[in-house]
């Protein structure tokens, strides 16, 4: 009977100590480093919403920005001990980039806007043989898109000059005439997108053989900015926009927290569930690059809410529980 009473008292404290262990084992480290793109870029905007999201509970967030944007999985991927813990995807993936790294979602769908200068001659993509073009910096996802694309048809370093600035500059020198043309991977909701649309100097190029392209590319689709995206009351643009577009995904390096991914996914499915000029509700966060192996919890969250039992914590506390094989366990045995 004495032991027996033992038992009864010291199994449930052993159980919750070792539970207690457990979730301090489990729970985010208190701070990451986020590798972004260039300031004013939607990398960048994303990584500091992140940074003040994360802050709240605790956790802090160095924000790295970088132009050659397209190795930013690849550093992530070497794995290397100075690296960044998270960082962002908008290109054409090469598998051998990315076997150590894991998708948290696709947050945006990025067109590739080109704006000409309206009192220039161009008016379709051919017209930019010869001209000043705005492309981006070397190694940014802009850069590497646009190149792809007008070498199609025929526009090379060879016979136009093609102008390697940010996007921000590219605003300036397009605006005050310094080049004929100029090239954004931005969503289209951002500012600086929207007063190049509303600019009544500049107007934004139909690429009619979006649909084309995007078979070539796999990695890209063709998506189209509606009749007045820009401005209904000024009906801009005046028609509807073809444009080739690529999904702009979170990555983590292998060994990310998965009670930090899950507390991610949570802030990024509240931030970008809503529909833009090119998706629709509650379609991102999503699953778009079969390169990126997924994080499984961040997928669970893309489709559903944490358990009821769980809203009413912090937001540490329930990602932490609910990816505990304490928690998993419970919820198993309840189905």
């Amino acid at each position: 009977m004495f032991f027996f009473r033992l038992h009864f008292i010291y199994t449930p404290l052993l159980l919750v100590i070792v539970f207690g262990v457990t979730v301090l084992v489990t729970m985010p480290p208190n701070n990451i480093r986020i590798e972004a793109g260039p300031k004013g870029g939607f990398f960048d905007s994303t990584a500091h919403y992140l940074k003040e999201e994360l802050g709240r509970v605790g956790v802090e967030a160095e924000v790295v920005n970088v132009d050659d944007t397209t190795n930013i999985v690849k550093r992530l991927n070497a794995g290397d001990k100075d690296a960044a813990d998270l960082g962002f995807v908008a290109q054409e993936l090469n598998p051998q980039d990315c076997q150590h790294v894991t998708s948290l979602g696709a947050v945006m769908i990025e067109p590739l806007f080109i704006f000409a200068r309206a009192d220039s001659d161009i008016r379709e993509i051919t017209d930019m043989k010869g001209k000043r073009l705005a492309i981006g910096p070397e190694a940014s996802g802009t850069r590497r898109l646009a190149e792809e694309i007008v070498t199609l048809f025929g526009i090379t370093e060879e016979n136009s000059k093609f102008v390697p600035r940010h996007a921000t500059d590219d605003e300036k020198l397009i605006v005050q005439g310094d080049v004929d043309a100029a090239f954004f991977l931005l969503p289209p909701e951002t500012e600086l997108v929207q007063r190049l649309g509303k600019n009544p100097r500049l107007h934004v190029i139909n690429l009619e053989h979006a649909k084309a392209v995007s078979k070539m590319y796999p990695y890209l689709q063709e998506v189209l900015i509606p009749k007045g995206g820009f401005s209904v009351t000024d009906n801009l643009p005046e028609s509807e926009i073809t444009a080739v577009a690529l999904p702009v995904t979170i990555v983590a390096k292998e060994g990310f927290t998965d009670s930090l991914a899950a507390l991610i996914a949570l802030i990024l499915k509240e931030r970008f569930e809503s529909p833009t000029l090119v998706t629709e509700a509650n379609t991102l966060p999503s699953h778009l690059y079969q390169e990126l192996a997924i994080n499984p919890h961040a997928s669970k969250l893309h489709k559903n809410d944490l358990p009821y039992f769980l809203q009413f914590a912090s937001p540490t506390l329930a990602v932490t529980l609910w990816t505990s094989a304490w928690t998993r366990a419970f919820l198993c045995w309840r189905c």
